[in-house]
């Protein structure tokens, strides 16, 4: 049985501009998932947006790049964007990712939730690395990883 454990990475505050050009502090993006999974399993891992500051943002994306060596399956809410041959696994570039546009973001303490789920490949003994960014339309952008171990 595998034991599941939650990391919680923390990205640093993200100053964002409203269209009054003024700055907006207090945006952290979170990854939650398990330490380890097993090759042929289902992976489920978690994104959380959280606006502590004073603006409210309007159209921020939401981007996860699927980890190397995984097959997307699902995203929670319905995801704006998902790879094209989802079937296949990503094991050389083009990049495959899940993007949520248009997510809303009120002020003082609203919080954004996506969930992600893939398959994981063999091999197993080795990381694999999940992405996630969260950006703005002024081009202002945090990024975020969380590490989980293919177990044997």
């Amino acid at each position: 049985m595998l034991t599941i454990l939650f990391l919680t990475a923390l990205a640093g505050s993200l100053p964002l501009q409203t269209a009054q050009g003024a700055s907006c502090q207090g945006v952290f993006l979170r990854q939650h998932g398990p330490t380890s999974v097993s090759p042929d399993q289902i992976l489920s891992y978690k994104i959380q947006v959280v606006n502590e500051g004073a603006c409210n943002l309007e159209g921020v994306q939401v981007t996860d790049y699927i980890p190397r060596r995984t097959v997307y399956r699902e995203g929670q809410p319905t995801p704006s964007q998902v790879p094209v041959n989802s079937q296949e696994p990503r094991s050389h570039l083009p990049v495959h990712q899940v993007v949520w546009k248009d997510v809303s973001l009120p002020a003082n303490g609203s919080t954004a939730s996506f969930e992600v789920k893939v398959m994981v490949l063999p091999p197993g003994k080795r990381t694999i690395t999940d992405t996630s960014c969260v950006e703005h339309p002024n081009l202002v952008r945090t990024c975020n990883t969380i590490d989980l171990w293919v177990n044997e």
